[in-house]
């Protein structure tokens, strides 16, 4: 139910309608006191489909922190086991003799 702005009568015109992409724009008239005002209306496909947009881009961003976050914490362990061994060998390039117990 359309009321007119000026009024608030329920009744009232259609005098003009345009259509572009998902949004339909509507000139009316009060048929009580002759006020012209403009409507937009939004198709519920084009809601619908930005509400399913937003739901995919918030899983996507939701898989990127964790992947950062899983990704901080594998660089952390590695950073923990190369600190347990003597790497300093390894990237001169010296030999290396391993010895088992």
């Amino acid at each position: 139910m359309i009321r007119c702005p000026a009024c608030q009568a329920v009744s009232s015109t259609v005098i003009n309608s345009r259509r572009d992409d998902d949004t339909v724009k509507r000139r009316r008239e009060c048929t009580k006191c002759a006020e012209r005002w403009s409507t937009y209306e939004v198709s519920e496909a084009a809601h619908q489909a930005v509400t399913e947009c937003d739901a995919i881009l918030s899983r996507a961003q939701e898989a990127v922190r964790k992947a950062i976050a899983d990704l901080a914490v594998a660089r952390a362990d590695a950073r923990l086991v190369a600190e347990d061994y003597d790497l300093k060998p390894i990237i001169d390039g010296s030999p290396i003799s391993v010895s088992r117990s």
